[in-house]
């Protein structure tokens, strides 16, 4: 496990990201299948730019690459997911992968 320097631990990250956990979950709360495929993609279509499922997304995302040892800090994995989703990368993987699977299925 990675020590973590007092002051920068998830709890202040997450203000630093300006969620205070409560903002944007009354904007989330179907959590259906269908549900979830429509956020999902109103993130990839940028609908949801600034919002509590933007900033939690690429804050997951930040962890895993951080955790995979891409970058260094959250900040870093946090810039980098943003980036990667808001230039259409995201979107161009996971159009790949369904078009994958609708030929292989």
């Amino acid at each position: 496990f990675r020590r973590v320097a007092p002051g920068s631990g998830p709890e202040a990250f997450v203000v630093r990201l300006g969620w205070d956990g409560r903002d944007g979950l009354a904007d989330w709360t179907d959590c259906s299948p269908e549900g979830n495929a429509r956020a999902f993609l109103r993130l990839l279509d940028g609908d949801a730019r600034g919002s509590y499922l933007e900033r939690l997304a690429c804050l997951n995302a930040a962890t895993g690459f951080w955790a995979a040892g891409r970058v260094d800090d959250l900040d870093a994995g946090t810039a980098l997911a943003l980036d990667l989703l808001r230039d259409g990368a995201v979107r161009g993987r996971f159009e790949r992968v369904r078009r994958f699977y609708e030929r292989h299925a």
